[in-house]
């Protein structure tokens, strides 16, 4: 029997954030950037078991799974946003503008939009030598 490491890899990693995820809520005491983290915790939990059952059944290359990835990405782009938002400086003012924030929301959004309509953003930086994969 042939064992395939796609499978195994990510179911290894959708059951180890399932039990992050749980343990999160477990402590979550309602405040601060927890619910960006289990918001990020429960999207990779669903990346990790998309792209386990895509290995198991095919190559997973299609749009289907790369949405999953941009998706997954994005959460903790967005949870990352909002620690560094939460720094102070030491002279009381945001470490980081709330613009900045929305930039990183509006990329996000950009780059799905851009998985749906098939990867019209990233196929100026393919190289010339290779095609990306459909």
């Amino acid at each position: 029997m042939v064992i395939n490491i796609g499978v195994v890899s990510h179911t290894t990693a959708a059951i180890a954030f399932v039990v992050l995820t749980f343990m999160l809520c477990i402590g979550w005491k309602g405040r601060g950037a927890w619910v960006y983290l289990i918001a990020a915790s429960v999207a990779t939990v669903v990346w990790a078991a998309v792209m386990a059952y895509g290995f198991w059944v095919q190559n997973p290359t299609g749009t289907f799974f790369r949405v999953f990835e941009v998706l997954r990405s994005s959460a903790w782009l967005i949870f990352l946003s909002v620690v560094v938002a939460l720094v102070v400086r030491r002279d009381g003012r945001p470490a980081i503008r709330r613009w900045s924030s929305i930039a990183l929301v509006a990329f996000c959004i950009v780059v799905l939009a851009s998985e749906l309509q098939g990867g019209f953003v990233l196929r100026p930086f393919a190289s010339p030598s290779r095609e990306l994969p459909e």
